[in-house]
């Protein structure tokens, strides 16, 4: 972790637990993926929030990053109903790229990218205006989550990855994995995602021989708990 971060998210608790006011901004955000199963339409979705802290008083230069981000919520899920449920995962495991990560103050593809030296982020204004987004981005095929199935869900070792390219194959023809949307949303953060995994706790308990290369690994040993559930992860 990078030390000033570090530093960062050592003191901040403290100063909360004194009464001292650190400002803070939180954004939620509706992802939603569309896909078509056998000729049916199915829309899935997760709201999330981002909370953006202003990290500036404990920083004593202006060289560290005003403001850090957080990442509050559950993972997508599509329900295909007989054909099971589909998860977009959060962050990165081992040996797939990180895809989807959620929206950081490096990346607002909602409003145009402030410049970091700007009064628009220093005073926080980018993420009040942020919040009146009524844009709705498709993401673009390397911004999206990493998608698994469990074939049997009460079986975590049935761990496949989905894909465009392999939709069709797993799911029959007239199958096809559509658009990755995200917008801006009031609604309240999803949360219980745990119940509809009855492995919950076998998720990253598995030993992983550190010397395989991760590709050569189970899907299932690569699983952690935060691909699913996300509070407070820097994003």
């Amino acid at each position: 972790m990078n030390r000033r971060l570090f530093i960062a998210s050592a003191i901040l608790p403290t100063i909360a637990g004194c009464g001292v006011l650190t400002p803070h901004h939180d954004v939620r955000f509706k992802l939603s993926v569309s896909a078509v199963v056998r000729g049916r339409p199915f829309v899935g979705s997760t709201i999330y929030k981002i909370r953006w802290v202003d990290t500036a008083l404990l920083a004593g230069f202006d060289a560290m990053r005003k403001w850090e981000a957080s990442r509050y919520g559950d993972a997508l899920v599509v329900d295909f109903k007989k054909d099971g449920l589909l998860f977009g995962l959060w962050e990165e495991f081992l040996g797939i790229p990180a895809g989807f990560r959620g929206i950081s103050d490096e990346y607002l593809p909602l409003l145009p990218k402030p410049e970091l030296s700007s009064s628009l982020y220093k005073s926080g204004e980018i993420f009040e205006q942020l919040k009146k987004s009524q844009k709705i981005c498709t993401l673009r095929p390397e911004q999206r989550p990493v998608f698994i199935r469990f074939k049997n869900i009460h079986d975590i070792r049935s761990a496949e990855r989905i894909t465009a390219d392999n939709f069709s194959d797993v799911y029959g023809p007239d199958s096809q994995l559509g658009n990755t949307t995200l917008e801006i949303c009031d609604a309240p953060i999803n949360r219980g995602i745990e119940n509809r995994l009855p492995f919950w706790e076998e998720i990253g308990r598995f030993k992983i021989d550190q010397k395989a290369s991760p590709l050569s690994l189970p899907l299932y040993e690569r699983l952690l708990k935060t691909n699913f559930v996300i509070d407070g992860i820097p994003s």
